[in-house]
């Protein structure tokens, strides 16, 4: 079995293929796994005197840990604070030093093997992609004052010296840290196992395994290992065989390219050795490779391995979004690789039953974790400590259950006949042109819109008159040419949007918005301006319609709002409920107003109680029009926002004695708001919009005052446009409210 085409296959310092395993044979410890955990499992183990033997499914680090970005670093994948809330913050600081402790276990042994080939390199910086200074220095303050760990803190000046983004702001720089070549760093690892007389079998996958009673039996394809001691070390590759493994985690790929040789190109992008990771979950990471001749960069994670070309194209994207000046750097070569993933985000380590081992889930943890992993479980087996049972509390937690599996199983293979699918359709063609030859397909990209918006311009009937008032000797032509002159005028105009598009993404993404912002209401305006409007009629009627109509309509919503949440809360408990009746009622009721027009419910309010003995007045009917009938909208967004909840919190609270209330107000809505507050932030634009409704009853808000203001004078549109503007700023205002709100409500779902 060959590795799959990546830069780390194509640049190994050997080409030694062992053996797969035949007939009978017995040794002290079998590691089912020949990737970083299992080879350091191994190695411990060898230097023992335990006589071992690696079972490898493909080849010696054939998966994430012989495809990784190669980072070695302290840390896991999940926060401090998140340890440190799941098992106090004493084991939290220890759980640390570990992960410090196999940074410099890694480097110990690439010195002691004299592993040059792993071409290792000092440093890594972190950086922040929005202005966070004081939350760096926090970080750095408390890992010098918990582990005795030097982190270097760095200004904005100092990260943009040497990484020439605007995406950037502060960053921290672990000099301790380094980045390698992770597959010659295992291969060599394996040379080592095997001189000390351990045995490793490529090309054996474990089919059958008996792991009951003292003596344990492991089956491939071509021998039988017995043993006394087993350790299961494999990742996002791992079969069914192990079932309780297989289960308790998530295989997620992510991926990686490298770029052509151009250290010149490249220099102006990157200006440091140091490897370097963005503070998102599932953020960029790169480094120079080739002595920095070529740019490794990975990144994004997916829950199906897809297309490696189709997903570099989206890698290229970010890395030309991060550095404009590498839009003309070539991609050379990308890949995709399984990674394990607990749900808890921490390894999986420990002992599943007397003299079987597992030690996996190292997913976004780096080759220092996996590796000190390896060497604990070493220690567990040869009984010299027990810090393994450190991971405890993170244990092989079940990860969907067989039903879950059976479909993760059909969804991949649909996803990779798909994937081959289009390979052999679009990646072998288009998809490599754009993803070797960026320069030449970008510019035909830009040909083909530029030919596609003259075209729909044209189609239009875009005028060319705008040209013989830029350029009056054309006049003549222009008239004499009806049809070129309007081919030429949808040209120059989709030219003047393209050119426009690109200076706009010269500046920075906020500059960007701001901009484009800008552009759209200055042509807005103009539009108006093109009405011939009386700025005097309206300077002189907006003072009252502000006054009157702005405070009515505001006084109308804000109410119908308060009014409207409080009816959907109850609505959706009431559709959640067992009860029958209650159900009954409330499907009734969502039913009815989401049926009946608005319009219809506000005459029926207000022209329809009176014929039953109750007189309301315009306002308070169109108030409880508004919060009936947005009520009803709101209901089934309230009650999808508290079925999003796992039903394991309710269950969790009722265990610790809150009550059905408590539970509700205290644990489901405040995580369920995430889920409600951006559609019903758009129910609140709409009913403040559709305020304008109750004008039908006389009611004197924005739109009734805008039309009757408006017949005066037989100026309607200056007043109807004005009210428009009103609303519209109105609506702003809301949106503010509602980012301010989903900010407010997602913090605890913030990425670090």
């Amino acid at each position: 079995m060959a590795y799959p085409d990546t830069y780390y296959a194509r640049t190994m310092i050997d080409r030694k293929i062992r053996p797969p395993l035949r007939g009978e044979a017995h040794c002290d410890v079998a590691i089912v796994g020949g990737g970083l955990a299992g080879l350091t499992t191994a190695l411990q183990l060898s230097r023992s005197g335990l006589r071992v033997a690696v079972l490898e499914a493909q080849v010696v680090g054939f998966g994430a840990s012989g495809r990784n970005g190669g980072f070695v670093t302290p840390g896991f994948a999940t926060g401090g604070d998140t340890i440190a809330a799941r098992v106090g913050k004493e084991a939290a600081r220890q759980l640390h030093q570990l992960s410090i402790e196999g940074v410099e276990f890694v480097r110990h042994t690439i010195e002691a093997l004299d592993i040059s080939a792993a071409t290792p390199r000092d440093g890594l910086v972190s950086v922040l992609r929005y202005d966070d200074g004081d939350a760096l220095k926090a970080y750095a303050d408390q890992a010098a004052r918990d582990h005795g760990y030097e982190l270097q803190y760095l200004r904005r000046e100092d990260v943009r010296s040497v990484l020439k983004s605007a995406r950037y702001y502060q960053g921290l720089r672990d000099p301790k840290a380094f980045h390698i070549h992770p597959l010659n760093y295992l291969r060599s690892v394996a040379d080592e196992i095997e001189r000390l007389g351990g045995s490793i079998h490529e090309s054996s996958e474990v089919v059958q395994c008996d792991l009951s009673g003292p003596q344990k039996m492991l089956r491939t394809r071509e021998g039988t290992l017995r043993v006394t001691r087993v350790v299961v070390a494999t990742g996002g590759y791992t079969g069914p065989v192990f079932t309780q493994l297989h289960r308790a985690f998530l295989p997620i790929a992510t991926y990686v390219m490298v770029s052509e040789p151009a250290p010149r190109l490249i220099a102006q992008a990157v200006a440091t050795t140091d490897a370097v990771g963005d503070n998102r979950r599932a953020g960029d990471y790169y480094r120079l490779v080739d002595g920095g001749n070529r740019l490794l960069w990975g990144g994004r994670i997916t829950t199906r391995a897809a297309s490696a070309y189709a997903l570099a194209r989206e890698l290229r994207r970010e890395m030309v979004g991060t550095y404009p000046q590498l839009a003309d750097l070539k991609t050379e070569l990308a890949w995709s690789g399984l990674m394990s993933y607990a749900r808890h985000l921490m390894p999986q380590i420990g002992e599943l039953q007397p003299g079987v081992w597992y030690c996996t889930a190292f997913g976004g943890h780096g080759l220092n974790t996996t590796a000190i992993a390896g060497k604990v479980v070493a220690e567990g087996i040869l009984g010299v400590s027990d810090r393994y049972r450190q991971f405890a509390p993170f244990g092989l937690s079940w990860a969907g259950g067989r039903a879950a599996h059976l479909l993760e199983i059909a969804g991949a293979g649909l996803v990779a006949r798909t994937s081959c699918r289009h390979e052999r359709q679009g990646d072998g063609m288009i998809g490599r042109l754009m993803l070797f030859y960026p320069g030449i397909t970008r510019r035909a990209a830009a040909a083909l819109v530029l030919a596609l918006l003259a075209a729909g311009l044209y189609a239009m009937g875009i005028k060319s008159s705008w040209i013989g008032s830029v350029i009056p000797v054309a006049s003549g032509w222009l008239q004499a040419n009806p049809a070129l002159s309007r081919a030429l005028s949808a040209v120059l105009i989709a030219l003047i949007v393209l050119v426009n598009c690109k200076l706009l993404l010269l500046l920075p993404r906020r500059q960007q918005i701001v901009g484009v912002w800008i552009e759209l209401f200055v042509l807005l305006m103009l539009f108006f301006y093109s009405f011939d409007l009386s700025l005097a009629f309206i300077a002189r009627k907006i003072g009252f319609l502000i006054t009157q109509g702005v405070t009515t309509t505001l006084y109308i919503s804000a109410i119908s709002i308060l009014i409207a949440t409080a009816i959907a809360l109850v609505g959706a408990i009431a559709k959640l409920t067992g009860n029958g009746i209650v159900y009954g009622l409330a499907t009734f009721y969502t039913s009815l107003f989401r049926g009946l027009p608005l319009l219809m419910q506000i005459y029926i309010i207000y022209l329809g109680l009176p014929q039953v003995g109750y007189v309301i007045g315009a306002v308070p009917a169109g108030i409880l029009a508004l919060s009936l009938c947005y009520g009803a909208y709101m209901t089934e967004i309230f009650r999808a926002g508290i079925e999003s909840i796992p039903r394991g919190q309710s269950e969790g609270a009722t265990a610790l004695g809150l009550s059905p209330g408590q539970t509700m107000a205290l644990v489901i809505l405040p995580q369920a708001m995430r889920v409600i507050i951006p559609p019903t932030g758009n129910q609140f634009i709409a009913m403040l919009k559709d305020s304008s409704l109750v004008s039908v009853v006389g009611v004197w808000e924005i739109m009734y005052l805008a039309r009757t203001m408006g017949q005066t004078e037989f100026r309607h549109i200056e007043m109807l446009i004005t009210a428009s503007m009103i609303y519209w700023i109105l609506s702003i205002t809301l949106e503010f409210g509602q980012a301010y709100l989903e900010r407010r409500f997602g913090r605890s779902e913030r990425r670090a």
